[in-house]
C-alpha cells in the first residue's frame, strides 16, 4: 500500500523536477553555441571547484561528468560541478547544478547546524551541456561556514562567512530585502541557455511577491535585482531568473513577506 505522504512527496518532486527541466528552455536565447571557453581558466576552475578532469570514455567529444567535489575541514560548504574535455551538444538535455539552500536570515553568532535538509530544497543554475571544449563550471553555497566540534559531538557553526571567488567578504548593501540565500556560479564558459533558480519553502515566504533573485557579476560592486518567474510547486516556491552567467546569485524577502 503507497502511503499517502510518501505518494504526495513523490509527486511534488516530479513536479519540481519537470518545472527544472522546463527551465533549459527559458534562458536567454536558443540553445545553440555557447561561448568559447576561457583556456587559460580551465586549470584554475577546476582547482577552484574542487574537480578531477575526466579520463577515458568521459573525456571524448560528446561527454561530460557532474561531481559534488567534497570540501571536508572547516569551513563548509556545497559544490555542484560539471567537466567537459572535449566539449559536448545536448541542447535538449538539461543539467542541474545544485546546492542545498538554507534560510540564514537573522542568525548571527553561534548556532547548530540543521540535522535534516529536505532534498527538494535546493538553488543552482538550469543548463543544457552544449559546451566548448576545456569546459569547466561549479556552484558553490556563498555561505561559508566555520565548524567548531565540541566535547559532545555536536557541530556549531560560529559566524557565517559570505565570500566567492571574486570577494572575500560579500556585500549586500543597496539590497531592498534579507538574503535568504545564495550561490556562487563559476565557469570558465558562458552558458548559452541557463537560468538561475531557487526552491524557497513557503514556510520562509508566504508570499511569492515578496522574493527577489539579485545577481552580482564578477568583481563588480552594484547589484542587479530582478522579480523572478515563480512556480508552484506545493510546499514550495520555485522562482528563477533567465540568462544566468558566472557571477553570484542571492534570493532576498521584503519584510513580512
Amino acid at each position: 500500500m503507497t502511503h499517502p505522504r510518501s505518494f504526495m512527496r513523490r509527486t511534488v518532486l516530479l513536479a519540481s523536477l519537470a518545472w527544472l527541466g522546463s527551465l533549459a528552455g527559458c534562458g536567454a536565447g536558443s540553445a545553440g553555441e555557447p561561448e568559447a571557453s576561457d583556456t587559460k581558466a580551465y586549470a584554475d576552475t577546476l582547482a577552484y571547484c574542487g574537480s578531477q578532469e575526466p579520463t577515458g570514455a568521459d573525456a571524448q567529444a560528446g561527454s561530460w561528468t557532474l561531481s559534488s567535489p567534497s570540501h571536508s575541514g572547516s569551513p563548509v560548504y556545497d559544490v555542484s560541478a560539471i567537466v567537459s574535455p572535449a566539449g559536448a551538444s545536448a541542447p535538449t538535455m538539461p543539467v542541474r547544478l545544485q546546492v542545498d539552500i538554507h534560510d540564514y536570515r537573522g542568525l548571527t553568532g553561534n548556532f547548530l547546524l540543521p540535522g535534516y535538509v529536505n532534498p527538494l530544497w535546493k538553488m543552482g543554475v538550469n543548463l543544457a551541456p552544449v559546451l566548448p571544449a576545456r569546459s569547466a563550471a561549479c556552484v558553490v553555497s556563498l555561505a561559508k561556514l566555520p565548524i567548531m566540534p565540541t566535547l559532545s559531538g555536536v557541530h556549531v557553526v560560529g559566524n557565517i562567512s559570505w565570500r566567492s571567488k571574486w570577494s572575500s567578504a560579500m556585500s549586500f548593501a543597496g539590497l531592498s530585502g534579507q538574503v535568504i540565500d545564495g550561490f556562487e556560479f563559476v565557469g570558465d564558459f558562458a552558458p548559452a541557455n541557463a537560468s538561475a533558480y531557487f526552491f524557497v519553502p513557503k514556510s520562509w515566504a508566504a508570499n511569492a511577491q515578496s522574493l527577489s533573485i539579485c545577481y552580482l557579476a564578477p568583481s563588480e560592486g552594484s547589484w542587479d535585482c530582478s522579480t523572478p518567474s515563480v512556480t508552484d510547486a506545493g510546499a514550495e516556491w520555485g522562482v528563477s531568473r533567465a540568462g544566468a552567467k558566472p557571477g553570484v546569485y542571492v534570493v532576498t524577502a521584503s519584510a513580512g513577506g
